[in-house]
């Protein structure tokens, strides 16, 4: 008899809670651009995977990682930079943590 082999659970993919983030964000009223590949090429090194803005609710440029991934140096630094500009910077590794940050930034969901 053969024995089966039980693969571990990987955690998604960065893309794919990329597109789950924006369709969440879109569901909401946001209008979201993608700044990843191929447009990351003509982009500032470190710019974050989404920009999303709403009439009322704002913008916000929103990191996306894998679960257990973190940014890189180069992702820190623009973050930081965003922010001294006013700007609102989310880490995010699922749906959650988007509409987390826009609790902490004062959004009303």
């Amino acid at each position: 008899m053969k024995t089966r082999r039980v693969r571990a659970l990987r955690p998604p993919l960065e893309k794919a809670i990329q597109s789950r983030i924006a369709k969440a964000l879109k569901d909401l009223g946001f209008t979201v651009v993608q700044m990843s590949q191929p447009q990351r090429a003509v982009c500032t090194p470190g710019t974050p995977d989404l920009y999303a803005r709403h009439q009322r609710l704002g913008r916000y440029w929103i990191e996306v990682k894998r679960p257990g991934k973190e940014p890189s140096p180069v992702q820190l630094a623009w973050h930081a930079d965003e922010r001294a500009c006013g700007g609102t910077v989310i880490v995010a590794t699922s749906v959650a943590d988007v509409l987390d940050g826009l609790r902490a930034a004062g959004v009303k969901l």
